[in-house]
């Protein structure tokens, strides 16, 4: 299988491999809307081809751990984080999160989980890992996230909107709060289809807001360029 055409961002160019999940819209956006300005160390679980853990290194000077249980997922981000200008903060390490054991909390955990549990399996079994609800369950992810996340950090996700309430309400059985909330939509006239989430240890009133992605004439919104201007080098003309 051809391995797809690297992925060029404003600040950074980023490899893939066909045996690790493309880059998404999703992930673009998860990375332009966390916040790590201030963190210490950073988790990234589930890292594929090291996108987050990028975006999050160009916000911040922290030291960021990247997992993925997939060895080629962990060779293809060693390499993007190898070439980028953060190499000495980023590090790639084939873990699974329930056999993570650091030293010190996490400030910050990012994850984009890109599971649906409905779509017909890859033929490529390590795509399968990454894409579906097989290896690690939103229980999993979510207990492990409440482990690892210092008392007062951050953990931010994007999940199927779908799957929001379900998601909120495990993550609120391990004590992680909703402090805010993206619901985003591809057009006006459609329903939501991703939902990003930022959760904490402390409970509080969340913050609920919507992004569309495009006009209806097919085009960006001003909202989704102001938000990824930091992140997404295309043409927005």
């Amino acid at each position: 299988m051809k391995a797809p055409q690297p992925f060029h961002f404003k600040h950074f160019s980023l490899q893939q491999s066909a045996e690790v999940m493309k880059v998404s819209t999703d992930s673009i956006l998860l990375g332009s809307w966390l916040h790590s300005n201030t963190a210490e160390n950073i988790l990234d679980i589930g890292t594929g081809s090291g996108i987050l853990s990028l975006l999050a290194a160009q916000k911040s000077n922290a030291a960021i751990l990247a997992i993925d249980i997939n060895p080629a997922a962990i060779t293809v981000a060693q390499l993007n984080f190898r070439n980028s200008v953060w190499a000495t903060q980023l590090q790639a390490q084939n873990t699974a999160l329930q056999d993570l054991h650091p030293a010190a909390l996490f400030d910050v955990i990012i994850s984009n989980p890109p599971y649906f549990e409905n779509d017909v399996p890859s033929p490529s079994k390590n795509r399968n890992i990454a894409r579906h609800h097989t290896t690690l369950s939103f229980e999993e992810l979510l207990l492990h996230t409440a482990r690892l996340l210092h008392l007062n950090g951050s953990a931010f996700f994007a999940i199927p909107a779908k799957s929001t309430l379900a998601f909120q309400t495990i993550a609120a059985q391990h004590h992680l709060f909703t402090v805010k909330q993206l619901s985003v939509i591809s057009t006006p006239d459609k329903l939501p289809y991703l939902t990003l989430l930022q959760l904490s240890k402390t409970r509080t009133t969340p913050k609920e807001e919507t992004l569309i992605v495009y006009t209806e004439e097919g085009k960006y919104t001003s909202a989704f360029i102001e938000l990824t201007k930091e992140a997404y080098a295309v043409n927005y003309g």
